[in-house]
């Protein structure tokens, strides 16, 4: 991207407050939304991503592996009906929690280098954590109030006094946004080897959505699920996967086949039940 982390300090007006703006999004910000953001000599920054946003590898790791092999149907439902996940992919909600804590916590959490060899090399090749390991690799989760990694940390006292007042209260908790997995480390569930961010958190709100259309129509007073909302929300369940999977038995030069239409007829009947469900339940009183 081509500017220089001193160019920050020569910005001036309101074109200097955009270039710094700009430079210290690639500083803070590219790290946890792009892969990997790489130090390039002449005090540079190249970022570069496949997927725009946090998409599917952050918490799943790599899926090149998982995409080649699965484009034999066969494959897939021999899984689907042998065992309980396929090994070329990670899915965080089969993990031991601190496993599946690390697939959030690699970006929300306060966390430091191992040593500058590590920080170099995440610098120039970027992180080499990926959901499903033990541990961060180049760096690692800080607690104020632990005993692990004491050299590191009375480095950081040295030479950052503030680092820890910023980011802790004075009893260890964190106390800034976005840092969330501290938090989930300090608490007493997190001991017993099985609480997880997903614990509390659903990322994937298509279950939610008819859990809570039947639990709507049972405890709601006078309120009954119209047959076109379940007619709608049945289909929707069907075609959403089903486009998916029709859309990668074909493929043209890595684009799906045609059947992946049925994504967006399931998509908007998904989109009409949640609507009509939710006027028709404005109209109680």
């Amino acid at each position: 991207m081509g500017a220089s982390q001193s160019d920050i300090f020569d910005a001036a007006g309101l074109e200097g407050i955009l270039f710094n703006w700009s430079v210290e999004w690639r500083l803070y910000g590219l790290p946890r939304h792009a892969r990997p953001v790489a130090f390039c000599p002449g005090n540079t920054w190249d970022s570069q991503v496949a997927e725009f946003g946090i998409a599917c590898e952050a918490c799943h790791s790599e899926g090149a592996e998982h995409i080649a092999l699965n484009r034999n149907p066969i494959r897939r439902f021999k899984i689907h009906l042998t065992t309980k996940s396929d090994p070329t992919m990670t899915n965080p909600s089969r993990l031991k929690g601190p496993d599946s804590g690390l697939a959030c916590g690699q970006c929300h959490s306060v966390w430091a280098f191992n040593n500058m060899t590590d920080k170099i090399d995440f610098n120039r090749h970027g992180a080499s954590f990926r959901p499903g390991q033990h541990d961060l690799e180049q760096r690692f989760v800080v607690q104020p109030s632990t005993s692990d990694h004491t050299d590191q940390k009375d480095f950081i006292r040295r030479t950052e006094p503030d680092f820890f007042g910023n980011r802790f209260w004075g009893d260890g908790m964190i106390r800034v946004t976005g840092r969330e997995f501290n938090g989930v480390q300090a608490s007493p569930c997190f001991r017993g080897g099985e609480f997880s961010c997903i614990s509390c958190h659903e990322m994937h709100l298509d279950a939610l959505i008819n859990i809570a259309a039947g639990l709507t129509a049972r405890k709601v007073d006078r309120f009954e699920l119209r047959p076109s909302v379940s007619f709608a929300l049945i289909w929707a369940a069907i075609l959403l996967p089903a486009g998916f999977f029709l859309g990668g038995i074909v493929i043209y030069d890595g684009d799906p086949g045609l059947g992946v239409w049925l994504v967006p007829v399931g998509a908007i009947l998904l989109f009409y039940s949640v609507i009509r469900i939710a006027l028709d339940l404005s109209k109680l009183k």
